[in-house]
């Protein structure tokens, strides 16, 4: 059974009249929504836009103002504190002041014994062959200042370098070694403090370069 369609439009308007009052309406709601929707793109693109100002603004904030990094838990203090309970002081206390070590490693096997370090440094390791450089690495410690090991003296020193070259830029080199078919001397500055455990009670331990000192 077919249904009638049935149009409901006001008194007093034609059939034409009304349809293109209609399609103008239409019309009119179409370009309505377009707007709408261009307006959301807009708003959009605009916090898109703002965010990534926003991080690079930050960005250049923090490199013209470096953080500072946190205050050095290997202070002379701190390691009197220590120094004046040898014995008695647990592993536990001894991690609650300077934090997590650098390193552990044996010292007394059979006995169980073990050590903590903790150790800021600041280092330039040069390898040489037949007394020419081969390789740099550095490492650079906010805690640990240094008139001649420093990221400037580091950029200087070039591969093809003769190690007396480094060496009136360095001075004389505070360890050196063989490895393998090359030699190796290291530059460094650096505080460091280790603990001796057994039973997990502090049994020895040790400052080299205090802070201050």
């Amino acid at each position: 059974m077919k249904t009638a369609r049935i149009e409901f439009r006001p008194t007093g308007i034609d059939s034409a009249d009304y349809k293109l009052r209609s399609k103008m309406h239409w019309r009119h709601a179409s370009g309505t929504r377009h707007l709408i929707h261009r307006l959301r793109a807009l708003v959009v693109i605009s916090l898109v836009t703002l965010a990534v100002i926003s991080d690079a603004s930050r960005s250049v904030a923090q490199e013209a103002n470096p953080a500072k990094p946190p205050a050095s838990r290997l202070t002379q203090e701190n390691y009197d504190r220590i120094k004046d309970r040898k014995d008695k002081i647990t592993e536990k206390e001894v991690l609650a002041i300077f934090g997590q070590p650098t390193s552990v490693y044996a010292t007394n096997p059979q006995n169980g014994d073990y050590a903590m370090s903790w150790k800021h440094r600041t280092y330039i390791r040069v390898k040489t062959r037949r007394e020419r450089v081969i390789s740099v690495v550095a490492a650079f410690s906010p805690y640990v200042k240094s008139d001649t090991v420093t990221l400037q003296t580091f950029k200087k020193i070039k591969l093809g370098m003769t190690e007396d070259q480094v060496r009136e830029m360095l001075g004389t080199p505070d360890g050196a070694g063989s490895v393998k078919d090359a030699e190796q001397y290291v530059w460094e500055e650096y505080i460091g403090i280790d603990v001796t455990f057994r039973n997990e009670i502090a049994i020895g331990l040790a400052m080299a370069r205090p802070i201050g000192q």
